[in-house]
């Protein structure tokens, strides 16, 4: 966080949204999360993905294959997905309900 009161992150709107999301989730009983701390939810799934993308050349100095390949990208997204379903305590995808149709009234 920034020390002038006066800026806020790029990030908040994002990180508002996804803390939003995991609060409504729970209380709906859509997720059971391994811990209730949609921070630690969000640091876990885009470090996983960071890790993978920026440092891991820098630990493994001979990867044995392009890491950035198609076939490695899909591998890491079914990976981050699958690390995704076990913190919230879900698994897979489930069906959306249908919203209600909007009268077109705001008030």
């Amino acid at each position: 966080m920034s020390s002038d009161p006066g800026t806020e992150p790029r990030t908040s709107p994002v990180l508002s949204r996804i803390v939003a999301l995991f609060e409504e989730g729970v209380r709906e009983g859509d997720i059971q999360p391994v811990r209730n701390e949609p921070y630690h939810f969000f640091s876990a799934v885009a470090g996983t993905i960071l890790f993978y993308v920026a440092a891991l050349p820098h630990f493994v100095a001979d990867l044995p294959e392009d890491h950035l390949s198609a076939e490695r990208m899909e591998l890491l997204e079914s990976d981050a997905v699958a690390i995704a379903e076990r913190l919230l305590g879900t698994s897979g995808p489930r069906p959306v309900p249908p919203r209600a149709p909007s009268t077109g009234d705001p008030s």
